[in-house]
């Protein structure tokens, strides 16, 4: 959080876990094969999920991880 804050560049990070794309990134991209499903803050894919399967994926990172809690 610190170094993100301290060093303001635009990184992509990969990554199929939830939980360490809300902690190391400010926007999240959910991506589907081809295409992309939803873009927005954790709570805004939490809020309003675009479709089934941006739902489906909160659903189950949130009950996989005590650490991903929307704000």
């Amino acid at each position: 959080e610190n170094a993100r804050r301290q060093f303001p560049v635009t990184t992509l990070i990969v990554t199929h876990d939830l939980a360490e794309a809300a902690r190391l990134a400010e926007t999240i991209a959910v991506m589907r094969p081809g295409r992309l499903e939803k873009c927005g803050h954790l709570d805004d894919l939490y809020a309003s999920p675009a479709s089934n399967y941006v739902a489906a994926l909160i659903d189950r990172a949130l009950a996989a991880s005590a650490q991903l809690k929307p704000r």
